[in-house]
């Protein structure tokens, strides 16, 4: 975690809750972003917190070209708050700045390729993961 030196660690597992989307910033540098829902609590007292996760270079690459909606990550790195003016209105934003992440199983791109039978739709090959 050489990112961030000093800071303190945040970690979130769960389901990418949209597509993540990839700029690039005028230096050039990619950045992706994505979010990640939480439940907190339980029963009539559970609500979701959304994470609002952004990656830079490799990273937001990496997890523009694989990651989709409903995939299973785990994702850790710093939380950041940015504030704005915009035409006099002040906004605020709290974002998980992407430290590592890792792929888990289970997700929507797993349970797709496992639902299409073998002809149909293309094969399924076994060997090494691309990432």
């Amino acid at each position: 975690m050489a990112g961030f030196k000093g800071a303190s660690f945040v970690e979130v597992i769960g389901y990418v809750g949209r597509d993540p989307e990839l700029k690039t910033t005028q230096s050039g540098t990619s950045v992706c972003n994505f979010s990640i829902p939480v439940d907190q609590g339980w029963g009539d007292n559970l609500q979701t917190e959304w994470y609002n996760c952004v990656a830079f270079g490799k990273r937001a690459d990496t997890i523009a070209k694989y990651v989709q909606k409903g995939s299973v990550l785990r994702v850790t790195g710093v939380m950041s708050t940015s504030q704005w003016d915009k035409d006099g209105v002040k906004h605020q934003r709290t974002s998980l700045l992407v430290d590592s992440f890792t792929f888990l199983p289970g997700g929507k791109r797993d349970n797709e390729s496992n639902a299409k039978p073998a002809g149909q739709g293309g094969a399924v090959e076994d060997g090494p993961l691309p990432f």
